[in-house]
């Protein structure tokens, strides 16, 4: 079998819940080739899905090594260190994110939230601002927002 039948087998799992055995056929791609990218994100993505963070983190990072311009690995390393409460993590990958695609609306509101948790408000509310000029009728960005600015 080639790296995209492992692939596409891997991703089927995914969607039906099997984690372990999608993890199984990404482990077999990457036998074949161990800089596919794709395969990476999206075992990092299952990691994540069944609470293994590090292990997730460890295959964003992968794919950071690969094509470090891919803004969606850096936000989804951002919610795998969210997961593990690292809020600063968080930030700094949301950042990245960021830099390499402005208009990135989940890594606004990502940031937003650490930014919350930590207690930053003004920061906070700076960043809901931003990701509601990328989706203006956005209702949970909204509420949120409305909501951070009561805190203050």
């Amino acid at each position: 079998m080639s790296v995209d039948d492992y692939f596409k087998r891997g991703y089927e799992y995914f969607v039906q819940n099997q984690y372990q055995k999608a993890i199984s056929e990404y482990e077999k791609a990457l036998k074949i080739d161990p800089k596919h990218y794709k395969v990476w994100y999206n075992m990092g993505v299952t990691y994540g899905m069944f609470g293994e963070h590090n292990k997730a983190i460890e295959c964003f990072q992968k794919v950071i090594k690969i094509k470090p311009n891919l803004e969606e690995a850096w936000n989804a390393m951002a919610l795998a260190y969210g997961a593990l409460q690292d809020h600063t993590k968080v930030i700094e990958n949301c950042e990245k994110a960021i830099e390499l695609n402005p208009q990135h609306e989940r890594a606004w509101y990502n940031m937003a939230v650490a930014y919350g948790v930590i207690g930053n408000l003004d920061q906070e509310i700076k960043c809901l601002k931003k990701a509601l000029e990328i989706d203006p009728n956005n209702k949970l960005l909204k509420s949120k927002l409305e909501a951070a600015k009561k805190k203050t």
